[in-house]
């Protein structure tokens, strides 16, 4: 037997999830329930693409010394931990690889002498 619980949402939210169950003809509860697993879904899908990018990130710093030799001032590609395109041009190389890797995670990134600096950002909540 389900646990009946009383959760508050926004009423607009409650409206937009009553005019789908009309809809589609099923239960508010179905309704909630299968927009629930489909955001499970997402959260899991983005990360995964996350972790992808980290993978992406740490092949790209391991080969940083090599890459800079061979390819300094120079926009690099690395999909699954390996170099697979480079180009000066970062416009060039994102057009190649939006054709070539459409749904692929790559990383792309220019290569400099300089480390990379890191952005921070605060966040304020009203």
């Amino acid at each position: 037997m389900d646990d009946q619980v009383t959760i508050q949402i926004l009423q607009t939210t409650y409206h937009k999830a009553e005019r789908l169950a009309h809809r589609r003809h099923r239960s508010l509860n179905s309704v909630l329930d299968e927009a629930i697993e489909l955001a499970e879904a997402a959260f899991a899908q983005q990360s995964h693409e996350e972790q992808q990018m980290e993978l992406e990130e740490d092949a790209f710093e391991s080969m940083q010394d090599e890459l800079i030799a061979s390819h300094n001032n120079e926009y690099v590609a690395i999909h699954r931990g390996k170099l697979i395109d480079s180009d000066p041009s970062e416009q060039a190389l994102l057009v190649r690889l939006n054709r070539d890797y459409p749904n692929d995670i790559v990383l792309m990134r220019k290569v400099t002498l300089e480390p990379e600096s890191e952005l921070y950002f605060r966040l304020t909540r009203a």
